[in-house]
């Protein structure tokens, strides 16, 4: 009897502790709370940068080159996500993050976002009129590429309604495609574009996700 309590024990350890390793290896690790919490009042920051060289990123058989278009920091509101991972931009940027800010969150109640195809759509509620130029100059989709295996296991934990800080950089992207030649992906570097080409192109650096800070 004692023998079968000891087998079983040693069992549930190696169990536990084979758990811990997965988690380890799968749940992102935060750095450190976030002494501020994010406003999303203002418009995103974008800075000139002409100095940061970004090392390719090597994902399979796949090689992307990454040219910096300006330094990027975003604050917003999650209101669409999607997550994308046949191709090779799918496994380069495995997520879609649409946000807004601003008053934006006072125009949610009558407003519906869909996201699919790597573009955010949104429609109105019946019989209501708002303000189509403002919402657009205040919504954004962005094409998220996680620099290092933290951020991007923090990617997945986001929430619609959390409020999130992006620091990073917009780039244009060129992938080595094994066996296909090469594609070329590029950013919008304005807030007021739309349509086809109007996303922004995030390589990230650092993830705010409430008060919790990934690196």
């Amino acid at each position: 009897m004692k023998n079968s309590l000891l087998i079983l024990f040693i069992i549930l350890a190696a169990l536990l502790v084979s758990y811990l390793v997965y988690r380890a290896h799968t749940e992102a690790v935060f750095t450190r709370d976030a002494t501020a919490s994010i406003s999303i009042e203002a418009d995103p920051v974008q800075t000139a940068d002409k100095e940061t060289i970004l090392p390719p990123m090597q994902i399979g058989r796949n090689k992307y080159f990454f040219t910096v278009k300006a330094g990027y920091q975003i604050n917003g509101m999650l209101v669409g996500k999607r997550l994308y991972l046949q191709g090779h931009w799918g496994r380069l940027s495995p997520y879609d993050y649409s946000l807004v800010w601003g008053n934006m969150p006072s125009y949610l109640p009558n407003l519906k976002f869909s996201n699919a195809f790597r573009f955010c759509l949104y429609k109105y509620k019946r019989n209501v009129i708002l303000d189509n130029k403002y919402i657009e100059s205040h919504l954004s989709n962005n094409h998220i590429i996680p620099s290092n295996q933290n951020i991007r296991r923090a990617l997945k934990t986001v929430r619609k309604g959390n409020l999130v800080r992006i620091d990073g950089y917009l780039v244009n992207v060129t992938a080595n495609v094994k066996g296909k030649g090469t594609a070329n992906w590029n950013t919008s570097t304005i807030r007021t574009d739309t349509g086809n080409g109007a996303c922004e192109i995030i390589y990230v650096t650092k993830l705010q996700i409430n008060d919790r800070i990934f690196q």
